[in-house]
């Protein structure tokens, strides 16, 4: 009877279950909130490809083939390559 008596004065490991217990409640709740989180992110990014999907479609024609691309109006042409003198 005297040791249930010490062990109910005994407070020595109180705060660290105390501390465990709020820790698991939080990581509950963080668990809880991500799967919903996941679950709308998967849907915005299910209706981003979607429209990308259908808009890839309707789009017009791009390039006929591959080829240079023609500078900027505001951009100058490069100089012609000069021969270098190991070639004469």
């Amino acid at each position: 009877m005297q040791i249930l008596r010490k062990l109910q004065r005994d407070e020595k490991g109180t705060v660290s279950i105390e501390y465990a217990l709020l820790a698991g409640l939080i990581s509950m709740g963080i668990l809880g909130a991500s799967s919903q989180l996941n679950s709308s992110i998967q849907s915005v990014l299910n209706d981003i490809t979607s429209a990308l999907m259908g808009s890839k479609s309707s789009s017009a024609p791009g390039p006929t083939g591959p080829g240079p691309v023609p500078p900027a109006a505001d951009q100058p042409t490069p100089p012609a390559a000069m021969p270098s003198a190991a070639s004469e």
